[in-house]
């Protein structure tokens, strides 16, 4: 059943029309590296018209798109792109978010066609020391580097990014300024962030009451993490969203690059800083089956964390669908350890299923062959279990 706040929210947004969502005005995601901008995960990146920031840098929150569709919602109309809230016939994720407090506290203020984000999430772009398994090129430069000197390896499309003199990342740093005092909330994604020079000077002058969101792999060196973190001791929390669902040799393979020790240090770094909390942001796939539960209690023995789970669905040859091992062992396991993360799991493992395990396996072993072979890496010693059912 829907809470009061839920149906207190629906009520407001109705009031204006059906497809009003406040996340149009008070949320973005904006992409540097490739000049994209979103407000919201279910509506795809639109590209921002360069001669719109060269015009006016506020385009990269503002831009021609986004406007149309902030005036569509306030003539009461029902924008396509939003179409995945309005068609729901019971519950509504643009109620759930516009119920968020950077949403709802601001709601007043989304009333014209320009604003500027409260939530804002943030890709400087795809620099990366790690190759993950299950990453492609978009977000890791050094699958990048791979792809162009042996060939595509994912048949991901890849948007290539812009990494020398970036007018987007040059208007962003133009508004910053005038950006940061208003922000209630401050992701940082990538690639690897904490690769990004920049981030040094952003995080610095963030306000001490903004929540700040780091997503990394952690692979990064102890001196750039150090110095992130007596940069970002100001702010009353900071948040390290560590991507990982695998140990020790196993988590050296599918994260290409790590050092799984160097990590486990990175974290014990991260336990001791006083307004430091970490999210296991783990994505369930085909190649953390023998090892997931390991993973958890090598951090859970450092410091507490909270636990996420998400579904791998793109590349398919990854999905954990290919292989039933200790699926059950690990919901018991979440089960004593984190409830949330049980749910999600379990909404996972009994979803109906749409892949071909005969064609996928066949794509498994396919991809492994060959990533053997570019990284001189040995998928059968690495997984026991997992290279005898290939």
């Amino acid at each position: 059943m829907a809470s009061f706040s839920y149906w207190r929210t629906k009520r407001y947004l109705d009031s204006v029309g059906e497809g009003f969502c406040l996340e149009k005005w008070h949320s973005n995601t904006v992409h540097l590296g490739t000049g994209t901008e979103h407000g919201c995960h279910h509506v795809a990146p639109v590209k921002i018209p360069l001669e719109e920031i060269k015009n006016n840098p506020y385009a990269l929150f503002n831009h021609s798109h986004k406007r149309q569709v902030r005036q569509e919602m306030l003539q009461g109309k029902k924008p396509d792109e939003c179409a995945y809230c309005w068609r729901a016939t019971k519950t509504q994720d643009r109620v759930l978010q516009s119920s968020k407090y950077y949403n709802w506290e601001n709601r007043d203020q989304a009333t014209g066609e320009y604003s500027l984000p409260k939530y804002l999430e943030v890709s400087l772009g795809n620099t990366c020391n790690l190759a993950c398994a299950y990453c492609g090129p978009s977000f890791s430069s050094k699958w990048a580097s791979e792809i162009k000197q042996h060939g595509n390896l994912h048949h991901i499309g890849y948007v290539p990014t812009i990494t020398k003199d970036n007018p987007y990342k040059k208007a962003f740093m133009e508004i910053w300024p005038n950006l940061h005092p208003g922000l209630e909330e401050l992701r940082f994604t990538g690639g690897e962030p904490l690769l990004y020079h920049e981030i040094f000077d952003l995080i610095k002058d963030v306000n001490e009451k903004c929540d700040v969101i780091i997503n990394t792999g952690l692979g990064v060196p102890k001196d750039l993490l150090e110095k992130f973190l007596e940069k970002s001791s100001h702010i009353d929390t900071v948040i390290f969203a560590i991507s990982g669902e695998s140990a020790g040799a196993q988590a050296e393979y599918t994260r290409h690059g790590i050092n799984y020790n160097d990590f486990l240090k990175n974290v014990e770094l991260i336990s001791k800083q006083h307004n430091a909390d970490i999210e296991l942001m783990t994505v369930y796939n085909a190649l953390c089956l023998e090892s997931y539960t390991d993973y958890i209690s090598d951090m859970q023995n450092i410091a507490k964390v909270d636990i996420g789970v998400s579904e791998l669905t793109t590349p398919s040859f990854l999905h954990h669908s290919l292989f039933d091992v200790n699926k059950q062992h690990h919901l018991d396991f979440l089960k004593k350890h984190n409830s949330k993360a049980h749910s999600q799991l379990e909404s996972i493992l009994t979803k109906e299923q749409k892949y071909d395990i005969v064609v996928e396996r066949e794509n498994f072993k396919r991809f492994v062959n060959a990533y053997d072979q570019r990284r001189n890496t040995d998928f059968t010693q690495t997984f026991k279990v997992l290279g005898e059912l290939i």
